[in-house]
């Protein structure tokens, strides 16, 4: 896994890295030098040991590619300075020169366009439509989690789908619960308690089925000696 994560930032920046290093070498402050290493440092620790997921899924490494972006454009400013102050580069070579370093994002684009491109990728999509075949017609729907919340807030929105079924957002951000929206400006604790009073009010009051799309079962509180457990077509 640490090869992974190493190959990959090699490879979505190839030969520009070098550029990256020489604005590294040029910083004036030894505070940012050592604050961008141990970025990087940071955020190599949290891809390898910290996580199991897939590099294919999750795209980690995000906060060391900003550090060494903005590193390869410090490199590149020193480097266009350099070359202007030599007294036997001509304007047309400084101007070629210049072409060049715009010319640059161009490297790393081309190589990593295949990666990047989701213009194929529903699984978000289809996330949501069986979301909506899991519920029963006129049911009530409890929402956590981004996974859950993006794909079906999409889906709900844009192509209306299943607009027979009642939708609640348990962070309170789209499909919004009476009185919880009233204690915005509280602390969390009042925020958490608001919630469940408000979801237990509206599962009592709810004339059909109630669901809950989370992430897990452990989400959800239940009485002692019950347990939730998985349902649905996922």
């Amino acid at each position: 896994r640490a090869k992974d994560a190493l190959w990959s930032l090699v490879w979505q920046f190839g030969i520009i890295l070098l550029l990256a290093a020489w604005g590294w070498i040029k910083l004036g402050s030894i505070r940012w030098r050592v604050f961008f290493v141990a970025v990087i440092l940071c955020d190599f620790v949290y891809t390898v040991f910290l996580n199991i997921i897939s590099f294919e899924i999750t795209p980690f490494g995000l906060p060391s590619c900003i550090v060494l972006a903005g590193l390869v454009g410090i490199g590149t400013a020193h480097v266009l300075k350099a070359v202007k102050q030599r007294a036997s580069v001509g304007k047309m070579t400084f101007r070629a020169v210049n072409v060049a370093a715009c010319l640059m994002p161009a490297i790393p684009l081309t190589f990593n366009y295949d990666v990047c491109d989701q213009s194929r990728n529903y699984t978000a999509y289809e996330h949501a439509l069986n979301i909506f075949r899991t519920v029963d017609n006129k049911a009530t729907l409890f929402l956590d989690g981004d996974n859950n919340l993006f794909p079906v807030t999409y889906a709900r929105i844009i192509e209306k789908i299943r607009e027979d079924v009642t939708i609640y957002d348990r962070p309170n951000l789209i499909f919004k619960m009476a009185y919880v929206n009233e204690l915005t400006n509280r602390p969390v604790t009042e925020l958490k308690k608001a919630r469940l009073l408000a979801e237990k009010r509206i599962i009592e009051k709810a004339n059909n089925s109630v669901y809950y799309a989370v992430f897990n079962p452990f989400a959800v509180g239940a009485p002692d000696g019950y347990s939730i457990r998985p349902y649905g077509i996922l």
